[in-house]
């Protein structure tokens, strides 16, 4: 997660470049998380966008976050606890910002769980009165069948979450009003392989999100136009022989668009280069495991230069027998992995893996998710920092207004974590906002009083 700083008044950025040396202390558990068994944990920010990094986590038929101190130890709190049928449980949740209100910025949260006997899942969503009391369950949808993945996107540039749901096989779209209320599922694409994934990237570099998922041993891709809608599927064509389980998006090689890396069934790496027009080729496998499987995978920030994506990588990997391990792959941005730095855990199955600077000493960390714990790597090599040019020259991350008194909305296309610092002209920090989402309103008009 690198730091960007965001001067009031003035049109300047500046963003921490990856470290020069990379060392990590030992694996950290975090105090005071339950060893229960995870079914999903995602990072977030509840304490109103402030310097603290949360986690919002399901396991069995409770929904909870976990709320940091200074001193990295965690509180839970409980969201929601559903019952009713045999097997009551949360599959997944999200934290983001479903209501379009400047005056109250905040995050709500969006899960999917099952309460009855019956196939049918739930999407719910609960909405936070700013000071971290959430609101009972609002079913948006009770039809959908398993298996489901969630994903949350701004698709229609309005600054609120809109939801797609992978369902029985389709890709359904609920799409905000800006109130948090949403219209009913619209199908925009079918056919997706198990387990199913939905992922969202300005594929073709025309600044509104489309959508990547598997089909087939293949990926399909669905280009969006802004306003929530999605033109037909096209598949890509990678020439994968195993079904693929999961992707990353990112401008791996550093010519201007987005690379592809996936994993398949058979715990195999590869990327796939983009020629620029949206034709992608096999270039070379990054990374392979024998007698295991792959559980995480997520884009990291560490190398010595600069670049604007996260196109380092982290995996998280399980074997028979044994404990998960995590490998941080070094890109050389150029799509070469020229180094790999190996975390061992003691706990158990990888659920996601974060590349973050979880402790703000502006050294990059690894932090993993497993199914009984959440644990830490602190990073003790720390980021120095580029020019404000090459910053304003590469990023891709922009905000407006400029300057901003009341509001300032940040646009985050990647949607990788990223620590804003925001300044008065003086060069005196005023505010830290985690920032996680694809877009992202911040309050900013109790900082001008006494500035």
């Amino acid at each position: 997660m690198r730091k960007i700083l965001i001067l009031l008044g003035v049109a300047l950025m500046g963003v921490a470049a990856k470290s020069q040396s990379l060392t990590f202390s030992s694996e950290i558990q975090l105090t005071n998380v339950q060893p229960y068994q995870y079914n999903s944990v995602e990072v977030c920010s509840f304490n109103n966008n402030s310097e603290l990094i949360d986690f919002l986590a399901t396991y069995s038929n409770k929904l909870v976050w976990y709320e940091t101190d200074y001193n990295q130890t965690v509180t839970e709190h409980l969201i929601d606890q559903v019952s009713g049928g045999s097997y009551p449980h949360f599959i997944a949740a999200k934290a983001c910002q479903l209501v379009n209100d400047y005056s109250n910025v905040h995050d709500d949260i969006i899960a999917l769980y099952r309460d009855d006997d019956v196939d049918d899942i739930k999407l719910v969503t609960y909405t936070n009165d700013g000071s971290n009391n959430f609101s009972s369950a609002n079913i948006i949808s009770s039809t959908l069948s398993m298996p489901v993945s969630l994903t949350v996107a701004d698709v229609n540039h309005d600054y609120c979450a809109d939801i797609l749901v992978a369902s029985d096989g389709y890709i359904l779209l609920f799409l905000n009003d800006g109130s948090g209320n949403f219209t009913s599922d619209t199908i925009v694409a079918g056919e997706i392989d198990y387990p199913p994934f939905i992922k969202t990237a300005d594929l073709n570099g025309d600044n509104n999100i489309d959508i990547i998922t598997n089909t087939n041993n293949d990926l399909q891709w669905l280009a969006g136009d802004g306003a929530g809608n999605f033109g037909a599927a096209q598949t890509l064509n990678l020439g994968e022989t195993s079904p693929v389980y999961n992707i990353l998006i990112k401008d791996f090689d550093g010519d201007g668009d987005k690379d592809i890396v996936t994993q398949n069934s058979t715990n195999t790496t590869k990327l796939y280069k983009n020629d620029g027009s949206e034709n992608f080729t096999f270039d070379h496998e990054i990374f392979a495991e024998a007698d295991s499987w792959t559980t995480s995978m997520a884009p990291g920030n560490y190398d010595g230069t600069w670049s604007s994506e996260y196109n380092d990588i982290l995996t998280g990997v399980s074997s028979n027998g044994d404990a998960p391990q995590i490998t941080l792959l070094i890109n050389d941005d150029s799509g070469n992995f020229i180094d790999t730095i190996q975390f061992e855990t003691s706990s158990d199955t990888i659920v996601n893996l974060f590349s973050i600077d979880y402790n703000f000493d502006t050294c990059m960390d690894v932090v993993a998710a497993t199914c009984y714990s959440i644990v830490w790597f602190k990073g003790t090599s720390c980021n120095t920092t580029t020019s404000v040019n090459e910053l304003n020259k590469e990023s891709e991350l922009s905000f407006y207004p400029n300057p901003a008194k009341e509001v300032l909305h940040i646009n985050n296309p990647d949607g990788d974590s990223k620590t804003v610092e925001i300044k008065d002209i003086t060069g005196k920090t005023v505010k830290t906002v985690f920032v996680s989402e694809n877009k992202q309103t911040i309050n900013l008009s109790n900082l001008y009083k006494g500035i």
